[in-house]
């Protein structure tokens, strides 16, 4: 569209329409018939393509037919054309620059993600995608279908120089923030545990509106009658219970175990066993502990 300068004797003044002025004796311009058909037909294109029934009565169609038809864009399912880790796909209208934050892309992802990943629309600069956790994909959180990623530039987030977040993967594993609050959902990175003859795991838990972890540390020792089990990690806070277990005496005595004054990284263990009514000995014994803390 421009303004009809090559129409002769229309009375443009420097190239655009001008009023009419009595005073000076001077004719407005005149609007051509072909013009004015064209440029509202222009306009109510865009009203229709966006979705509107042209209203004369109103002045706010074109804008938000405009912004329909952007909206619209953006619902457009892309197909990938990457491979996997390193998605990519076209739009109808390609992107010349990294779009700003906010910007949405549906992509039916072709093959699934095995760890981490990139996404490059149009050709541009791959840039990674992150989880809802704002952090790397390990596998898994791209299956073959949709998937939602939104353009993010964020202080903090791939050092500020933008990322792609999965909004919405159907059927994806879901990557979550560390729970914090009672409500909060916690990710498995929040109960680490070590599965051996001495281990122990940690189970975050609430109390009184604060975050805490809940600690079981286990273990075993043998070869004598005392023991000062020093544990392989001490507990943040405190032990809040230990106990020792005996393996047992043999014939009719019994063997047991006694436990003293615990702290946050020792555990002193006692195996004795029964020498009669109201007596006791010191008896070499195998034991194992447990123990619980914060």
């Amino acid at each position: 569209m421009d303004f009809p300068i090559s129409v002769p004797s229309i009375g443009l003044v420097g190239g655009k329409f001008a009023d009419e002025d009595p005073l000076a004796g001077t004719p407005g311009s005149l609007i051509p018939s072909a013009w004015g058909n064209a440029v509202t037909e222009e306009i109510l294109n865009v009203i229709i393509g966006g979705g509107l029934a042209p209203n004369e009565a109103s002045n706010a169609q074109l804008v938000l037919a405009i912004k329909n038809l952007i909206q619209g864009a953006q619902h457009q399912i892309l197909n990938d054309t990457g491979v996997a880790g390193a998605y990519a796909a076209a739009n109808p209208t390609p992107l010349t620059a990294l779009p700003a934050t906010g910007f949405i892309q549906r992509v039916k992802i072709a093959t699934a993600n095995p760890g981490a990943s990139t996404y490059s629309p149009d050709g541009l600069a791959p840039k990674p995608v992150y989880g809802l956790g704002l952090q790397g994909l390990q596998g898994g959180e791209l299956p073959v279908g949709v998937a939602v990623l939104m353009y993010l530039v964020q202080a903090g987030v791939n050092g500020g120089n933008g990322a792609w977040i999965i909004v919405e993967s159907l059927g994806g594993a879901q990557q979550i923030a560390t729970g914090t609050k009672s409500l909060h959902a916690p990710n498995l990175a929040q109960f680490p545990a070590t599965l051996a003859t001495a281990g122990e795991l940690k189970i975050p838990c609430v109390v009184a509106g604060v975050l805490r972890t809940f600690i079981l540390k286990w273990g075993q020792a043998s070869g004598a009658s005392t023991y000062s089990i020093t544990f392989p990690s001490a507990f943040p806070t405190a032990c809040l219970w230990a106990g020792g277990f005996s393996n047992g005496g043999g014939g009719s005595a019994a063997a047991f175990c006694e436990v003293g004054i615990f702290s946050a990284s020792t555990l002193p263990l006692y195996t004795l066993q029964s020498g009669g009514v109201g007596s006791s000995q010191a008896q070499l014994r195998a034991v194992l502990w447990v123990a619980i803390g914060w």
